[in-house]
């Protein structure tokens, strides 16, 4: 067997356990030893740190122990004639390696150390005693080690680590590199967060670089006076942002499709609302409970057609009011300043503020429980260990909480309101787009501080794409729901412009208006016909893939008959003999 060059080993999970008080003698059958001891018998390198509240276990895995747990998973992976095969460590060689050279992603590798970790069970027949300061834990026999302590509250959290290296790396190249504002290594972020947050960081880069355009031509609207020419800016500008958002649209898909075969996969009022679609969203998340969905996967789908469905209706109820109804377009543009500007900066300042208040708190609350402890002291307590300052870190999750759904939740919901908010009311407010692009600029570098600096490493989600958010963002919302509502609502806003200023009577207008929309809707509906969905490399690999999987099969199948009519023919000329 020709093993792979040994990958970097790093440490990448950390277990929380309670600290020995300094004047403890060491005892038989301690806890954290007994534990320690039980990581390394399961092939695992262990590093024990000790912080100023708690103690640490910083866990790292040799690459063939994680090729071991891969197989005794039952692992599938790609094989490089293209077929998904069940991993076994002896043949590692047939198997494809990840964008970055190493075998298996950050996702695989945490499922083989949940495996590690919760697969250590007491073999003897016999209960074990643990001790720890004068605390006995009976470990039974056939029971999973970690899963007792964590019942116990012994062990107080598994969590990821950041690889200090590759961390340090995307800081640099990616959070920190402010020279190519929308470019980013994907391949990178794959490899280090999964494909989730990739998949995300594509579409927030692409979405942004096609939004310079619309933007460019929103800006010249503001600042040029088309004099007697001004009456038809706004069509103009209509058709072009239908026909954007169909060919981006059209061409994300495309780009999706790439990455997925790469991979192998008032403020008042505004806080008001984002209050109430908070509660509707815990809401939706006791309703998701009680239905019979078969999968995690599947629960946390049904969790986002229905909190997306809540915040759509009450984030544009009162846009639509001004919109259809009120016929205000001032108000109208008032209300898009307010929740494009004031929203939009407000959720930025406070999903970066927040977590840093939260670990500023969690630091001054374990500094003063230690000085409460040793009586007063002038001395200031230093947080030294890394691992202990990226335990006190928030989690990556979701604000209707995050049993189902990680921080990606809140990050799409904010780009598919953004996208319908300036899509369908466009004609009332250009200069939306200028605003969105300059926001979604920040959002790239301040989401990638977020994700590498503020909170803990999150952890990889057993989905190999976005799930319910491919669907909004590529089948279901933008293609066959929001780019049909906008050219809708777009001509009605233009109708009524016309009629109010008196410009146009308002039957020959109607009429070039449904004109217009009827038009848009065939383009929007025929460009899907000359741009392939995927890119010809990726039908040409799959098409070339499943042909030599189809020879591979043959051949061996073919071989079995030979050696299977060799062993039938031996056998009948036994038979003869006889």
């Amino acid at each position: 067997m020709n093993v792979p060059e040994e990958e970097q080993t790093a440490f990448e999970i950390g277990v929380v356990v309670p600290k020995r008080s300094a004047n403890e003698e060491n005892e038989d059958c301690d806890c954290v030893g007994v534990l320690v001891d039980e990581f390394r018998k399961a092939g695992l390198i262990v590093e024990r740190v000790q912080g100023i509240a708690d103690e640490f276990i910083k866990l790292a895995a040799p690459l063939e122990t994680l090729g071991r747990a891969a197989a005794e998973l039952q692992l599938r992976k790609r094989t490089h004639i293209g077929m998904d095969l069940q991993f076994e460590w002896e043949e590692v060689q047939a198997f494809v390696r990840q964008p970055d050279g190493s075998l298996f992603s950050w996702c695989e590798r945490f499922h083989c150390y949940h495996h590690l970790i919760y697969g250590i069970v007491n073999k003897s027949q016999s209960t074990v005693t643990l001790k720890f300061e004068g605390n006995e834990y009976h470990w039974k026999a056939g029971e999973n080690i970690v899963q007792k302590l964590e019942s116990e509250d012994f062990v107080k959290q598994v969590f990821p680590l950041h690889d200090e290296v590759k961390r340090k790396n995307l800081l640099k190249s990616w959070a920190l590199h402010w020279w190519n504002l929308t470019n980013q290594p994907i391949d990178e972020i794959y490899s280090y967060f999964g494909t989730k947050i990739a998949i995300y960081f594509a579409f927030l880069g692409m979405f942004t670089q096609w939004m310079l355009f619309p933007a460019a031509f929103a800006i010249a609207l503001q600042l040029i006076d088309f004099g007697s020419l001004r009456l038809l800016v706004l069509p103009v500008f209509f058709i072009g942002i239908i026909l954007w958002a169909v060919i981006f649209s059209q061409f994300w898909k495309r780009k999706n499709s790439a990455l997925l075969a790469r991979f192998g996969l008032t403020a008042f009022y505004i806080l008001s609302i984002q209050h109430f679609t908070r509660v509707c969203g815990k809401i939706s998340v006791k309703l998701i409970k009680r239905e019979n969905n078969e999968t995690t996967e599947k629960r946390a789908d049904s969790l986002v057609y229905k909190v997306f469905g809540l915040y759509f209706m009450q984030s544009y109820i009162g846009i639509f009011y001004h919109a259809l109804l009120h016929r205000n377009f001032l108000t109208l543009r008032q209300v898009l300043i307010q929740r494009l500007l004031v929203s939009q900066v407000f959720e930025n300042l406070l999903e970066n503020t927040l977590p840093y208040l939260k670990y500023s708190y969690k630091k001054y609350r374990v500094r003063d429980k230690k000085k409460r402890e040793k009586g007063s002291s002038t001395r200031k307590i230093q947080f030294t260990t890394r691992v202990e300052k990226e335990y006190m870190k928030s989690s990556y999750s979701a604000s209707i909480g995050e049993e189902l759904e990680d921080g990606l939740f809140d990050d799409f919901l904010e780009l598919a309101l953004q996208f319908g908010m300036i899509m369908m009311f466009a004609c009332a407010f250009p200069l939306a787009f200028a605003f969105a692009a300059l926001n979604n600029i920040t959002e790239i570098k301040t989401d990638a501080l977020k994700l590498l600096t503020m909170f803990k490493r999150p952890v990889p989600r057993a989905a190999t794409t976005i799930g319910a958010w491919l669907n909004i963002f590529q089948d279901l919302f933008i293609f066959q729901f929001l780019i049909v509502l906008s050219i809708c609502t777009n001509c009605a806003l233009l109708v009524w412009l016309y009629d109010q200023e008196g410009n146009w009577s308002i039957e020959p207008g109607l009429a070039a208006i449904l004109v217009m929309e009827h038009i848009l809707l065939l383009i929007k509906f025929g460009v899907s016909r000359f741009v392939p969905e995927e890119p010809a490399w990726v039908r040409a690999s799959r098409v070339k893939n499943a042909t030599q999987a189809q020879d591979m099969c043959s051949k061996q199948l073919l071989r079995t008959i030979c050696v299977g009519k060799k062993v039938f023919g031996v056998v009948r000329e036994g038979e003869r003999g006889e």
